[in-house]
């Protein structure tokens, strides 16, 4: 990323102290506009205005690398105050926060000169609010200066608006373009479902002063809330994209406007996100759409869901259940009690939610530690027309139980989340006593037994007691979780199992040294054995597009079954790949082992050559061992690696994958003598082990191309180093060049999502630290770091440095 000048002129605010950083937009008031303009969508005369008359608050809303919404706002206000037509088209449509975006477009209409020709022009507001239909957009305006919009939004909104909110309009109106434009909207309103309108607005044309005659005949204080009306007219206009109500409604005044012109389904279901409206119209939304009532309604009544629509499944119970259960509009003992039928009301339940666990848990006492009444509870939950309570109750009581788990599944390879029933039954079971569980765990399924395990996250002592009863199986379907705890992880690999291992192999995210440790057949106990069948199995049916890694990780092992699987898979691009597994399995099992694959289809003629040659040896092993050993001499790698023409990030993935190692004190060495180039630079960087001496190489090596700074952050391979303590953002600001550079990689750093503000405020503190060190309180000295900044091609203390010395 280049940063553009307006980034350079923000970054000397946010590092400069504020009394310099208001001198330097006194010093450079162009840059400073342009900025603004840039920001803000502003004219760039608006701009230079603002500038001009605030100073503060302009250094204080552009110095942040993140946008300050309450400074933002009081931007906007000070630019709506100017009165500038074209500031104003640009005002008036800003939608950052809709929350104030009305009291926005007001002060924009406040100050707006209708004399002013700007408003009028082809892009112009005015042209804009007389094509408009949005009532967000034209509310603002009936209150506005300019007549013809008044009629307009009149026009459009009249039906939806409260007679006391149109008379105002209309008042606004008369003040504005006088008796005849009244007379003219007269003819025009067609009732607009207020009747009577017509006439009060022809004898109000008629009247001597006929904004005072509409004002004199204004319903008290009934709608003067801004606010609330344009609650009400996105209750009418636009019901679905309402949001999450924040506005306070007289709901006696709402009732009114219904019987004036009756509310319709979506509107009704827009209202009911009031956690206050009134029962009959959540209820009159409900009945025309259960299922979005059910998703958006704050508070339905209780006996929607025992309902003929509950019945009939024409709506959800997850959402209202969860939303009333959080606000405590419900009570989780009650739907227990009195919710049918019982199946859908536990599978709605929020099991993190601790009142209602609480609840479950006491619904379950009956129960006991029974298990024939707990898989009675399991056999008729899906089928219980009735509530949980009597559920539980006429489980934990009946004559004929159940003995054994109904409808038997084996276990998931790889492990499967519960669905349906078995989702359920394991929450509850997770709600119960533990001496239930412990009651329970002997007579569960497979495939229960693997989703306790796995998502049940058991204590230790019910974990060995499933153990106990299902064996080895309950372990192998447990290592299947295609991630694990660590401590789970731990255990399970200590178990140095056959069965268990394989399945954690196939199925589980265990570090890659977990792998190599399983293929080499090395115990976690120390001691070694050869690699068993499971496990071979899994190695062969491995998938080498996703997961070559995975069989190479056996090519030091030397077990017999792995090299043959490993052979049979892949082709290894090394010879010092191939010399590596040949050594393993001589190693570990004689020269005949080696002699057994010499003439394996995947080795190439001249490695077959090789091994025949080793083999007429007295020690076939050690000639191969001496092979690798020169195949492996750093200088050797090195050498591979800068070899003309060849590809940095291909020989290194090659090396690696393999079992090699980078050799970084011959890489040291040879960058001395002859610097490498960026590109080969940039794969070791980011590689464990490389040395420091590298890293800061490559900041000082000119960026080749954009490679150097792509990625999420900029500086792609430098976020990573820098989180590991191998460089210190000091070094990156005092050695890199081309300060622009940094400063994009700082500015992505400032704006970024991740959890880093530690290496934030060190860059923050030591930038900050290098500016004042070498430039001080001098704004003219800022003044020409500034200028100098974008074609600067040394480094960020050069440039400071070079500043001072001028203005010295």
């Amino acid at each position: 990323m280049r940063p553009t000048g307006f980034t350079v002129f923000r970054a000397a605010l946010r590092l400069a102290d504020p009394a310099v950083g208001t001198d330097l937009l006194k010093r450079l008031p162009e840059e400073a506009a342009t900025t603004v303009a840039s920001r803000y969508g502003l004219p760039e005369r608006v701009a230079a205005a603002l500038v001009e008359s605030q100073p503060d608050l302009v250094r204080a809303v552009l110095a942040p690398a993140e946008r300050d919404g309450g400074l933002d706002r009081r931007l906007y206000a000070h630019a709506a105050a100017l009165g500038d037509p074209e500031a104003g088209r640009v005002l008036y449509n800003i939608h950052r926060w809709a929350e104030v975006a009305p009291g926005l477009r007001a002060a924009v209409l406040a100050t707006a000169d209708p004399g002013d020709p700007g408003w009028y022009t082809e892009d112009g507001l005015v042209p804009a609010l007389l094509r408009s239909k949005d009532a967000d957009t034209l509310h603002p305006a009936l209150a506005g200066p300019f007549p013809e919009v008044v009629a307009h939004a009149v026009r459009e909104l009249g039906s939806d608006l409260p007679l006391p909110v149109l008379l105002d309009a209309c008042a606004v109106l008369a003040d504005r373009g006088g008796a005849d434009a009244v007379a003219r909207l007269a003819e025009q309103v067609a009732e607009m479902a207020h009747a009577g309108l017509a006439d009060t607005l022809r004898a109000a044309a008629a009247a001597p002063d006929p904004g005072a005659f509409l004002r004199a005949r204004r319903p008290g204080a009934e709608w003067t809330d801004v606010a609330a009306v344009g609650a009400l007219l996105r209750v009418r206009r636009n019901p679905q994209r309402l949001g999450l109500p924040c506005v306070p409604l007289d709901w006696e005044l709402v009732r009114r406007e219904h019987e004036r012109r009756p509310f319709e389904g979506a509107q009704f279901i827009a209202l009911s996100e009031w956690p206050d409206c009134p029962q009959e119209f959540v209820m009159a939304g409900f009945r025309s759409a259960p299922r979005m009532a059910a998703k958006r309604a704050a508070r339905l009544p209780m006996e929607v869901l025992s309902g003929e629509d509950a019945r009939a499944d024409r709506f959800g119970f997850e959402k209202p259940v969860q939303r009333a259960l959080a606000s405590g509009w419900w009570s989780p003992e009650r739907l227990l009690a009195e919710v049918a039928p019982a199946h859908r009301i536990v599978a709605a339940l929020p099991y993190g939610h601790a009142a209602t666990r609480t609840a479950v848990a006491d619904a379950l006492a009956p129960l006991g530690a029974d298990p024939s009444a707990w898989l009675t509870l399991y056999a008729r939950l899906p089928r219980f027309d009735g509530p949980f309570t009597a559920l539980v109750s006429e489980a934990a009581t009946a004559k004929r139980r159940s003995t054994r788990w109904p409808r038997p599944l084996e276990a998931a390879f790889p492990a499967t989340p519960p669905e349906k029933s078995r989702a359920v039954f394991l929450d509850l079971l997770m709600c119960a006593s533990e001496e239930a569980r412990l009651a329970v765990v002997p007579h569960l399924d497979a495939r229960a037994v693997q989703h306790l395990l796995v998502y049940g996250r058991p204590s230790e002592r019910v974990r060995d007691a499933v153990v106990a009863a299902h064996g080895t199986p309950a372990l192998t379907s447990f290592a299947a979780a295609s991630s694990l705890p660590e401590r789970d992880l731990a255990w399970l690999l200590d178990l140095d199992d056959p069965d268990v291992n394989a399945s954690l192999f196939a199925h589980c995210a265990i570090p890659q040294a977990e792998r190599v440790r399983m293929l080499a057949g090395e115990r976690r106990d120390g001691g070694r054995e050869p690699v068993g069948e499971p496990l071979l199995r899994e190695l062969d049916g491995t998938n080498l597009g996703h997961y070559r890694h995975w069989l190479t990780a056996g090519i030091g092992s030397g077990d017999v079954g792995v090299t043959r699987v490993l052979l049979d898979r892949i082709r290894l691009h090394t010879l010092a790949g191939r010399l590596r597994l040949l050594v393993a399995l001589g190693e570990r099992n004689g020269a005949e082992a080696v002699r057994d694959v010499a003439e394996h289809p995947r080795f190439p003629a001249m490695t077959r050559r090789l091994i025949a040659a080793a083999l007429e040896d007295p020690d076939p092993v050690a000639t191969l061992r001496r092979r690798l050993e020169a195949e492996e001499q750093p200088e050797r790698l090195a050498a591979t690696l800068l070899a003309e023409g060849a590809r940095p990030g291909e020989q290194v993935k090659k090396l690696l994958s393999e079992g090699g190692s980078l050799p970084w004190p011959e890489l040291e060495r040879a960058h001395t003598a002859a610097p490498f180039p960026s590109a080969l630079l940039l794969e070791l960087v980011h590689e464990a082990g490389c040395p420091r001496s590298l890293q800061l190489a490559l900041l000082r090596t000119p960026p080749s191309g954009s490679r150097h700074y792509r990625g999420q952050h900029g500086l792609w391979w430098l976020t990573k180093v820098l989180d590991e303590g191998l460089i210190t953002p000091a070094d990156v600001l005092e050695l890199s060049p081309e300060p622009r550079r940094v400063l994009g990689y700082l500015n992505e750093l400032a704006t970024s999502n991740d959890d880093r503000p530690r290496l934030r405020a060190r860059f923050g503190a030591e930038t900050r630290r290098l500016a004042r060190t070498h430039l001080g309180a001098d704004p003219e000295a800022w003044t020409v770091a500034v200028r100098l900044f974008p074609e600067f091609a040394g480094t960020l203390p050069e440039l400071f440095r070079t500043a001072a010395a001028i203005t010295a």
